[in-house]
């Protein structure tokens, strides 16, 4: 290895962190749209986009239990699902599933999370452009808030 490579651990690691750091994103920004939409009766999907591109971090969970529970992945996803966009549907829906399978990698795991990055990625960047094609822009620079 040369002197310019980073140690394999801290690039696996620095991927880890940076999925859940996505993942958290996501989980703030589902929420506080699942708040939402149940307040404004819009599209699931289209408020879903809004609350991304606002950065709303709007959540039912408590400081005690972090992370994502069972029943903020469920409520979020279907909010997600429940919407007449296909794309977003499809990606939301997704994206939720891969969040939900990363924040379940112990943190002993991180090399376990390395499989998460291609379809994190992919579903994120796939709600990006389907939430586009609605009008709704928001820029995933170091997660989904930017």
């Amino acid at each position: 290895m040369s002197q310019d490579e980073p140690p394999a651990g801290r690039v696996n690691r620095s991927i880890f962190l940076a999925g859940l750091a996505a993942a958290a994103l996501v989980l703030f920004a589902g929420v506080g749209w699942a708040v939402y939409d149940g307040l404004m009766g819009k599209d699931p999907g289209i408020a879903a986009c809004e609350s991304i591109r606002d950065g709303r971090d709007i959540t039912s969970g408590t400081d005690d239990e972090p992370g994502l529970s069972e029943d903020e992945y469920r409520r979020v996803r279907a909010q997600f699902e429940r919407s007449d966009h296909e794309r977003i549907s499809e990606h939301g829906t997704q994206l939720m599933d891969v969040v939900w399978n990363l924040s379940r990698v112990p943190d002993n795991q991180g090399a376990a999370a390395i499989g998460y990055v291609g379809p994190l990625t992919a579903h994120a960047q796939g709600l990006q452009s389907a939430c586009a094609d609605e009008g709704i822009f928001f820029h995933l620079n170091g997660g989904l808030g930017g």
